[in-house]
């Protein structure tokens, strides 16, 4: 019974991984890429995980019989489920009646996330209590800690295997399909007897063949009832579906309706093509500025259309860096013949680089730099607007070169679109001689050194593009001398209205622009004070001092061993909670600096679960193994893992101030960040197993109290990390709430031991 339980539960916890993912990747494409649906899953899954081993615990708890029964039961209903909510996932647009041109709201964006997530977390957060109830004659300790490794080994495991084989290869239906089948071997493992194993084992191998012969098919019906439900496939435009891929940054799709072409990223719309007129007007005006450049930089990729039009220039070379390869590979898709005509001509040469790894690493120098980045509502995007980019820009423009871009941040500039135009405009001018900005939206932004010939005039502009004499289509010199976008009058009031807005740079530590966009969604829509203020962050201390309040009159009033054991048990499973809170929270704040210095986390999202239960299973070992060998050093065990986690906690701000100093160093913090996410994952394995080890309970009693208390410890820690601290006050400030959290329950800890005793006694 012990080898079979430790053996389902290293697959429960790969599969748990798998699952988890994929219903991560639904909901950012459902939610337009925002990260926030990132914390609001994983509190959902946490939760839903917590109240499924509850609920097991007293439904079936008993016999080893009947919980062996039940593991069963759980796995084989997580594999019914998993398809379901994934085709959930992609209809919830049209259920909700939410087109894909708009924001989901935050209120069904929480609400619809937490349908998608309980049926499937449930089942399977009800696998850990169940499999410790199979084995009841070891120790608490012994029985959870073995278990707890399995599942953690599992699960970074299926983390790895998933990041590095199944989504490149296999993609979203075959992840599916392997998790499904998995979920029913799983189950044939716990099964009793050989006709239940041999059934749960002929279904799965059944589903495999199924989808080897019509994966195809299927892959293509998943990705139409998603673009139906968005409303651009069918429907009265009688829109189709071109191509849809899965890159390391984003999902994409290219769809086609009467010879329009639109491409979306993570359900958000990139690009219309072809636009000529928009073309023609975006390229000309730019291109007024420095009619005479030599050479320009497209950051971004654009599309092959603004390329093409660059080339009627008499320029030395165009650069084009896509921020993704594929997309730019779909642009041409879409415009065959342009494609064709850039990749002819000899001055072009197109990079398949992360944009701020090729600044980097760059020694070349542009007249020249145009950025055409998404809109700065995710911390992917908020990458491209900060202090270090702008930095990494100004070293390769030439001496009056130039920066161009646009954010659109309303026609009128109300409250908070105009925060947003606002935080650009400030950083712009912390990193650059000259700056100026037009009116109307979306507003434009041009920036370079004290040499720059930037300039707003109208008559002058139009004198520039005449001397050019590149001819357009649509765009005529003329354009400039009654362009309202700058009208002077309307340029001051874009001005003045920026300069009423004062705060912080925006940086990776604190991403004010990606912060006044969730706060400008949350205005729309309706969301927590998080997400639209900064009065969320003051409700951490009161939890600690209510905590406080309770704890010290509890422990002064104990009288006896059995008052005393249970007051140690309530420390030990606060801390617990707050250990898992503390882990869980830090380590969606590093989701979002690794989104903010690289951008691809969307398809490393598996990878960096698999590090922190790497983590969780390196930890748990070693804590087991030392309280093991030490029964004496238990309580002190807990006591060093939660000291070291929250100091670990305090080593992220300064990881970004190392990387707003030295933007070169973005490399090696990223690396660094990696390796510091299995560090929290290691001690607050270490945490969970000390205190198992020290609450002294029958195994699944100990391993469902304190399962479900880390589970929802975790559980607030992402929600307060991500939905209130994060927005109220930045990465930086954030890690640091956490870590007094966890110091303060830390202290919480040592006053519930009773006067003279250790945690173990």
């Amino acid at each position: 019974m012990r080898n079979t339980a430790r053996v389902a539960a290293a697959m429960a916890g790969a599969l748990s991984v798998s699952v988890q993912a994929v219903l991560l990747r639904e909901l950012l494409v459902v939610c337009s890429g925002s990260e926030t649906v990132l914390a609001l899953q994983l509190v959902w899954w946490l939760v839903s995980a917590s109240a499924g081993g509850i609920i097991a615990r007293r439904v079936w708890g008993g016999s080893p019989g009947r919980a062996r029964s039940a593991v069963t039961a759980v796995l084989t209903l997580s594999s019914v489920l998993l398809p379901v909510l994934v085709f959930c996932a992609r209809s919830l647009r049209g259920w909700t009646g939410v087109p894909g041109s708009e924001l989901m709201p935050f209120g069904a964006t929480a609400l619809y996330g937490f349908l998608l997530t309980f049926p499937v977390a449930a089942c399977l957060g009800a696998f850990f209590p169940l499999a410790c109830a199979m084995d009841g004659e070891e120790s608490a300790g012994h029985t959870v800690r073995h278990l707890y490794v399995a599942e953690s080994l599992g699960g970074a495991g299926g983390g790895v295997l998933l990041t590095f084989l199944l989504l490149p290869f296999g993609g979203t239906v075959w992840t599916v399909t392997v998790a499904c089948t998995g979920l029913l071997a799983a189950a044939a493992v716990v099964a009793a007897g050989r006709p239940a194993r041999a059934a749960l084992l002929a279904v799965s191998v059944t589903v495999l063949v199924a989808v080897s012969f019509s994966g195809a098919a299927i892959t293509s019906a998943a990705e139409t009832v998603r673009w139906r439900s968005f409303g651009v496939v069918g429907g009265p435009g009688g829109g189709r579906l071109v191509e849809a891929v899965e890159s390391r940054y984003q999902n994409l799709a290219l769809t086609e309706s009467a010879g329009q072409f639109s491409l979306y990223g993570n359900g958000e719309l990139l690009a219309a093509m072809p636009d000529l007129p928009g073309v023609e007007h975006d390229i000309h005006f730019i291109m007024a500025q420095r009619p005479d450049a030599g050479s320009v930089l497209l950051l971004g990729g654009g599309s092959v259309g603004e390329t093409r039009e660059l080339l009627k220039y008499p320029l030395r070379q165009v650069v084009c860096v896509a921020i993704d390869p594929e997309a730019w590979r779909m642009a041409g898709v879409a415009m065959p013949d342009a494609a064709e005509h850039v990749a002819a001509d000899g001055r072009v040469r197109t990079v398949s680089a992360d944009p701020m790894r090729y600044l980097l690493d760059c020694t070349d120098r542009y007249d020249v730099v145009i950025l055409r980045a998404p809109w700065p509502g995710t911390a992917a995007a908020n990458r491209f607007y900060t202090r270090s980019f702008f930095s990494m820009v100004r070293r390769v423009l030439a001496d009056g070169g130039f920066l161009h871009m646009s954010v659109s941040c309303s026609e009128r500039l109300q409250d908070p679109a105009a925060m947003i135009g606002a935080s650009v405009y400030r950083t712009l001018r912390s990193a650059f001689d000259a700056v100026v900005v037009t009116a109307g939206d979306p507003t434009r932004f041009m920036a370079g050194g004290a040499t720059a010939p930037l300039t707003l005039d109208a008559a002058e502009l139009a004198a520039r593009s005449r001397r050019a004499g590149v001819k357009g289509e649509y765009f005529r010199p003329e354009y400039f001398l009654g362009a309202d976008e700058i009208d002077p009058d309307r340029v001051a009031y874009t001005e003045s209205r920026f300069a009423e807005f004062d705060g912080p740079l925006n940086t990776v530590g604190m991403p004010v622009t990606f912060l006044h966009t969730l706060r400008l969604w949350g205005a729309i829509s309706g969301a927590p004070a998080g997400l639209s203020g900064r009065g969320g962050a003051g409700w951490l201390a009161t939890v600690l001092v209510a905590m406080f309040c309770v704890v010290i009159p509890a422990r002064l009033a104990c009288r006896g061993n059995a008052a005393a054991l249970r007051l140690t048990r309530v420390g030990i499973v606060q801390f617990v909670a707050v250990a898992g809170g503390t882990a869980m929270g830090v380590e969606i704040l590093a989701v979002y600096v690794l989104q903010g210095l690289r951008g691809f986390v969307y398809g490393q999202m598996a990878l960096i679960v698999a590090l922190f239960m790497g983590g969780l299973c390196a930890g748990a070992a070693a804590a087991g193994r030392a309280v093991g060998r030490y029964p004496a050093l238990r309580g002190r065990a807990l006591l060093l893992a939660g000291f070291l986690l929250a100091g670990l906690a305090l080593a992220l701000p300064v990881m970004l101030r190392v990387v707003d100093a030295r933007p070169s160093a973005s490399l090696a913090v990223s690396v660094l960040i990696h390796v510091w996410v299995g560090s929290v994952g290691f001690l607050a394995g270490a945490c969970f197993v000390s205190g198992a080890a020290c609450y002294r309970s029958k195994p699944g009693r100990t391993a469902a109290v304190l399962a479900a208390a880390d589970l929802i410890g975790a559980a607030a820690g992402c929600m307060a990390a991500g939905v209130v601290l994060l927005p109220s006050v930045g990465v930086g400030a954030a890690a640091t709430w956490l870590a007094s959290a966890c110091g303060g329950s830390w202290i919480i800890l040592l006053l519930s031991r009773p006067a003279g005793a250790r945690l173990q006694e």
